[in-house]
């Protein structure tokens, strides 16, 4: 605790496995190399930015890890590349800003993932202005002050059971921002949303 970066994934290949990581002042965890980047079993708590923020990697590979009470948010990218994200058994909850911020990647696929009760603009928020993907299997999206999942500019397709259930604003909301794109919602199971503060999706 109290330093600026937490851990500091750089090069190519890095695992971070089995750790606690909190109180940096600003993100716990960061990424900056290229390859395959693995972040598994790791509980980060209390950074004063991001649990954990990807910046560069060819791929990363979020496994059955928890995310909590970080200053914004629980997971951010900041990737301007074709990266390929999946979160398996992924806890980001009671982030003061959202759960997740995929911003400007390749496919992301969140798995047995849970992004609830944080207090930003939304649970989840994937924003791709090419008309990328977003893929969500079992899935739950609850408690959010803000919308539980806002996705602009990409497919949307969910599998198993995903939940989206007392949020503030809305439970899933799909946004065209870019005229040239075409935005698809294939549902391949069950899609519970209630409770919402304004529609429950849109």
């Amino acid at each position: 605790s109290g330093f600026n970066t937490g851990v500091w994934m750089k090069g190519r290949n890095n695992v971070l496995k089995n750790s606690l990581v909190g109180g940096a002042t600003t993100d716990n965890i960061s990424t900056s190399g290229y390859g395959c980047m693995t972040v598994d079993g790791v509980e980060s708590v209390g950074a004063g930015e991001d649990g954990l923020q990807i910046a560069h990697a060819g791929t990363m590979q979020v496994l059955a890890s928890t995310f909590k009470g970080n200053g914004e948010d629980g997971v951010f990218t900041t990737v301007f590349q074709d990266l390929c994200f999946t979160a398996d058994e992924v806890n980001a909850i009671g982030n003061s800003n959202r759960g997740f911020s995929l911003l400007h990647i390749g496919p992301a696929y969140l798995k047995r993932t849970n992004a609830s009760f944080n207090e930003g603009d939304a649970g989840v928020f994937r924003f791709d202005d090419s008309g990328s993907t977003l893929t969500l299997e079992d899935v739950q999206l609850i408690g959010n002050v803000g919308d539980g999942l806002v996705a602009q500019d990409v497919d949307i397709t969910t599998y198993g059971t995903v939940t989206s259930l007392g949020n503030g604003d809305e439970g899933l909301q799909s946004v065209i921002r870019t005229g040239d794109v075409n935005v698809k919602i294939n549902v391949k199971g069950d899609l519970v949303v209630e409770g919402s503060g304004d529609n429950g999706l849109s």
